[in-house]
């Protein structure tokens, strides 16, 4: 859900809006970190959580326009975010539930998301898209070959990213992974 409603939210805010709202996940990940005794309450932790956090923010603090609808989407996409990663966390650090292999992971979570992001997906494209043939967008069947490996090269470079995510995330923390997440950017 937190990656439907940040896409969603592009509708009503500007990008610089969205980066500043999404870089509060990391506060989610951490209090929901020290909440569920992932990380210790440090101060030191906390002083950088704060730091990037405030950082991001200040960075785009002057060019934006705000708009309260696409604000509560990206804040309650981060607030989501901040729940996913925490509790995927648990799911591949604890070795009983069986899960600590990014693959056994994915094909475990990935219908859950399916099924979240399905009836998101469904309200804002209707279901005459679904059912027409714009799905491929093409006549010829050169056009339809072209949209079904953009498809597939589009869902290997995802899915290697979810892997190389669960894999860091198995390793090591939420609040790493996210950290390291606003250092890539």
């Amino acid at each position: 859900m937190d990656i439907g409603l940040s896409n969603w939210s592009f509708v009503f805010i500007t990008v610089s809006l969205y980066t500043m709202v999404k870089s509060s996940a990391i506060v989610f990940i951490l209090g929901f970190s020290v909440l569920l005794r992932l990380e210790p309450p440090r101060f030191s932790i906390i002083f950088v959580v704060l730091l990037i956090s405030g950082g991001l923010f200040m960075f785009v603090f002057e060019s934006t326009q705000f708009n309260l609808e696409g604000f509560v989407l990206v804040l309650s996409a981060s607030f989501i975010g901040g729940i996913r990663w925490t509790l995927s966390q648990i799911l591949t650090q604890k070795q009983e539930l069986g899960l600590g292999n990014p693959i056994d992971l994915l094909y475990h979570l990935q219908p859950t998301m399916f099924i979240a992001l399905f009836p998101l997906a469904l309200s804002q494209e209707g279901m005459a898209f679904f059912l027409s043939g714009h799905i491929f967008g093409g006549k010829t069947l050169e056009d339809i070959t072209v949209s079904v490996v953009m498809i597939v090269v589009g869902g290997a470079i995802a899915f290697m990213l979810s892997f190389s995510e669960y894999l860091l995330l198995s390793n090591t923390s939420s609040l790493t992974l996210s950290v390291s997440g606003i250092l890539k950017v």
